[in-house]
């Protein structure tokens, strides 16, 4: 009676030891509790690295310290699962063994461009010495009645047809570059006469004032404006 009773106890002690799952698989643990207070379900070691232990159980992929574990509670070695892949192990990440990224390609350099000279300033076309077919010979600075801007100007026609002029068809230049357009054309005599055109004879030359400004001119020139 007493042998019956003790086969018997060592049947459910061996019942026990098995895992929930009734795998029968003594590398898998089915409670396993930590010192920690955390409880881990089918527990199985995925990994060894020293003093952490790679632990896979129903809770996850759990890295559990050799310290929290229970004494003699986990085999000493690593088992896998037929489930169990690479992409499951907890693996440091080594910064070396990482694929290098292409480098970006190198911009080709612009080349640079060359200098160009500035082009040289156009000459300006000298002035038309003819217009009409008359031709101012000769001027001077020659104020009228308190008018310092008046210039005398000689004009010959060597055509046979008569030639009208009109004030605005003469122009007076400064040495500074000032341009004044003329404004009457007066004929010198008694009495004088202030003319808005004048009539040149063919075959001869005028001799009269042109005034362009009130104030004084400097080392003017006259020309024709057209």
């Amino acid at each position: 009676m007493r042998c019956r009773a003790f086969i018997g106890l060592l049947f459910v002690l061996g019942l026990s030891a098995l895992p929930c799952g009734g795998t029968g698989d003594p590398a898998v643990i089915a409670v396993l509790e930590l010192k920690d207070g955390r409880v881990l379900h089918h527990a199985s070691i995925m990994a060894d690295e020293g003093s952490n232990l790679v632990v896979r159980a129903d809770e996850g992929l759990v890295k559990v310290p050799r310290e929290d574990l229970p004494p003699g509670s986990m085999p000493d070695k690593p088992v896998s699962s037929p489930d169990s892949g690479p992409g499951l192990v907890m693996q440091p990440f080594n910064p070396d063994s990482a694929p290098a990224e292409p480098l970006p390609p190198a911009e080709a350099k612009k080349p640079t461009p060359k200098p160009v000279a500035p082009a040289p300033p156009k000459a300006k076309p000298a002035p038309n010495p003819v217009y009409k077919g008359c031709t101012i010979t000769s001027f001077q600075t020659k104020p009228y009645q308190g008018v310092l801007g008046c210039l005398e100007v000689v004009v010959s026609n060597p055509t046979d047809q008569i030639v009208i002029l009109r004030p605005g068809d003469f122009i007076c230049i400064t040495a500074s570059g000032v341009r004044h357009v003329g404004r009457n054309i007066i004929t010198d005599g008694y009495p004088p006469h202030l003319k808005r055109r004048e009539v040149v004879p063919p075959q001869g030359e005028i001799d009269d004032i042109v005034t362009f400004t009130d104030s004084a001119l400097e080392n003017p020139t006259v020309q024709w404006a057209h």
